[in-house]
Order: C-alpha cells, then sequence, then structure tokens
C-alpha cells in the first residue's frame, strides 16, 4: 500500500492551453490504513473519506481555485460515494483564466477541451469505476443480504435463518446458520485455514452441511474442503460470491446503516 499519486504530473495539452494531472486513492479500510502504520482518521479528521470530500482540486498560480466533484468536473456522470477514494489536482499551467470571483474558471474552449481530455484519459485508462464487487462492500453488508437471499429465494428457501448464530463451545459466531446448514462468508480470497474454521462450527454442533462463500479461492481452500469431506464425512462446499444476486451497489438506506 502507497500513498504515493497513481498519475503525477500528467501532461495535456491543446491550442494555446497546458495542464498537468495529479491523481490518486486516498486510503479507505483499516487494512489499507495499517500498511502505512497509521490509525484510521475518525469522522471529524480531515483525512476521513467522505463525499463531500473527494473529488479534483483545479489550482491556478499554485492557489487552489475550485474544491471539486468529479461529476461538477463532468469527469464522472453519476455522484456517488463509491467513488469516495479519489482524489487529486488539474494543475492549470497556461491558457485558463478564472472569473471575477476568483472561485471559478471560465468555461471557454480551452477549458472544455481540457476536461474532455482527463476524462478520457482516466475512464480509458480504467482510474475510475463505480464499485460494485464484493470487496467494496462491508462483509456485514454481504451476510445479511445473504440471509434474506436464502429466506426468499424461489429455489430452494430455508425455514429458519439465523445471523451471528453463537456457539458458545468455540466462542464465535456462525455468519448464517439455516435449517442446520452452517453459512460462512468471506468478502476476500478464502484460505484452507477458512476451511476448517468452517469445520470446526460443523464437528462442535455436529451437523453435517456447510457452506465457505468468499470471492475467490485459494488451492489450499480446495484441498482442505477435499480432505475434510473425505476424512469427517460432511458436505463442505465452497461457493464463489458471484453466484448470488448480492453484489450490487449499496442502497441509500444501507449506506444509513452500514457506513
Amino acid at each position: 500500500m502507497s500513498n504515493s499519486p497513481v498519475i503525477d504530473g500528467e501532461e495535456f495539452v491543446g491550442e494555446g492551453w497546458k495542464a498537468k494531472l495529479v491523481f490518486g486513492y486516498a486510503p479507505d479500510t483499516e487494512y489499507e490504513w495499517s500498511e502505512l502504520r497509521q490509525d484510521p482518521p475518525t469522522r471529524f479528521e480531515p483525512y476521513y473519506s467522505s463525499l463531500g470530500k473527494q473529488g479534483v482540486d483545479v489550482i491556478l498560480n499554485d492557489r487552489v481555485i475550485m474544491f471539486h466533484q468529479l461529476t461538477e468536473l463532468d469527469i464522472v456522470g453519476i455522484r456517488h460515494s463509491d467513488y469516495n477514494t479519489l482524489r487529486g489536482e488539474i494543475i492549470l499551467d497556461s491558457g485558463f483564466q478564472t472569473a471575477i470571483t476568483k472561485n471559478s474558471i471560465l468555461k471557454t474552449d480551452n477549458w472544455i477541451n481540457l476536461k474532455n481530455q482527463i476524462s478520457e484519459f482516466l475512464n480509458k485508462g480504467d482510474y475510475i469505476r463505480l464499485k460494485s464487487y464484493p470487496d467494496a462492500l462491508p462483509e456485514a453488508v454481504l451476510r445479511d443480504r445473504l440471509a434474506v437471499w436464502l429466506e426468499t429465494n424461489a429455489l430452494a428457501p430455508r425455514k429458519k435463518v439465523a445471523k451471528e448464530y453463537v456457539v458458545e463451545a468455540l466462542g464465535g459466531k456462525i455468519d448464517i446458520m439455516a435449517d442446520k446448514e452452517v453459512w460462512e462468508l468471506k468478502r476476500d480470497e478464502a484460505f484452507g485455514l477458512d476451511v476448517y474454521q468452517l469445520f470446526g462450527y460443523l464437528d462442535m454442533g455436529e451437523w453435517e452441511n456447510g457452506y465457505l462463500v468468499a470471492k475467490s479461492f485459494r488451492g489450499s481452500a480446495q484441498q482442505a474442503a477435499e480432505h475434510i469431506n473425505e476424512k469427517h464425512d460432511v458436505n463442505i462446499k465452497l461457493v464463489e460470491l458471484d453466484e448470488f444476486p448480492i453484489n450490487h451497489p449499496l442502497t441509500p438506506d444501507e449506506r444509513e446503516q452500514y457506513l
């Protein structure tokens, strides 16, 4: 994990104007901050990632002229907090003028051409994309959505579904217990030890069927599942997150609840 720019001083040039782009991502998870050996900021600190703070600053003559949302610069099409980690600067070297108030840039052809070039550059390079993958979502969201799906799907709805089912003897909680099926969920890649954690719940509760749901699986996870199933006469299945309809972006209500 690095706190340095992904794009540092990329030049954009047109007839009569010149500018540069500095662009990167703010750390926004506990893991990313730990990689930097720093504590995550609170909601009241300057580097806390929030919709109101994201965007690209526009700089002219070493002065920040505008603090902008990416939508206001026409770089992305919708205002969405999954873009919060983006940050950067558009440095106007020549060919641009401010309005009389000095807090906005005159919308000349030069300015429009620059915005179009930057937008094309960022989108073509896949630097900006609306996160809709499992790793963009809190694990609690995926767990709760999966619990709802287990209870309501038309193919094989479960009659009794409980979240964070307590296994007191192990001092742990099963993500989902559904009709004596043990469901454990990992939003990232799963390893062999994750399979053995699931088996521990099965063994302690004398259940037979377990599901480990994850973004992907290491070879160690596959080997562990095969070994446990054969030796202990249980049925552990490894299922990728993409097989369930639970990976869509957060709804406004979910943002209020989980973020």
